[in-house]
């Protein structure tokens, strides 16, 4: 697998994205590949934060 997949989904738990960013262009990344999957890591949080907090509510409220 990618490195650069991989660092990129993981790193806004991890890091922040704008820590991550700047890491993964320090390690030699180019710009144009941080800005794709930086934007694809953005797309797929927000998916799974909303996703989690809706079902989350929902649990909470039966309780």
């Amino acid at each position: 697998m990618n490195i650069h997949l991989i660092f990129s989904l993981l790193s806004p738990s991890l890091l922040g994205t704008d820590l991550a960013a700047l890491t993964a262009l320090l390690l030699g990344s180019s710009r144009t590949r941080v800005i794709t999957w930086m934007g694809i890591s953005l797309v797929i949080w927000s998916i799974l934060m909303t996703v989690g907090s809706v079902y989350g509510l929902k649990y909470i409220n039966g309780i």
